[in-house]
Order: structure tokens, then sequence, then C-alpha cells
């Protein structure tokens, strides 16, 4: 069991984005993520990260910026606008 908890930490925390669908283990989403003490652990884990070594993907960029388009209405209506004023911007 620790060695799924430990891939699902990896993957899910970490921020892996290739999901091996040949060693699937069903009880990691119907059984464990119930469990009080695999949540427990996963904090744990989450609080023991050192956040300097985190590499910002480009997936992670863009989440970032979409999530500050939604909470920042300016934001979102300036690049709106440049959009319509500038169409061929990357």
């Amino acid at each position: 069991m620790m060695y799924y908890i430990e891939q699902f930490v990896r993957n899910s925390i970490i921020g892996a984005h290739q999901y091996d669908t040949g060693n699937v283990n069903r009880d990691i989403k119907d059984k464990y993520i119930y469990d009080k003490r695999v949540l427990e652990y996963i904090l744990f884990k989450a609080l023991q990260i050192d956040l300097d070594t985190i590499i910002e993907t480009t997936e992670s960029n863009q989440t970032i910026y979409e999530i500050a388009l939604d909470n920042d209405s300016i934001l979102d209506f300036f690049e709106r606008a440049n959009s319509i004023i500038n169409p061929n911007r990357n």
C-alpha cells in the first residue's frame, strides 16, 4: 500500500504529466483516498516539499495565468481588449 501512496504523492503533488495505465490500482481512487491515515501522510509529504526546488513548467505557468485571469477582472478586461486590438499577438 505504501508503494501506491508514494506513487500517488509523486504523481499528484509533484506533478507528473503521464499516468501509467498498465499498472492500475483502483483502490487508490476508490478506497485509499478516503483513508484518514493516507490523507495525513499526503499532507505530511506535501508540507515537506522544498518550494525552492519546484520546477515551473509551461503548463503550471499557464494554469497560474488562467487563475489570475479568473480572479482579476481588470487583467481579464485588458487581455480581451488587447486580443481584439492585436489579434495576431501570441
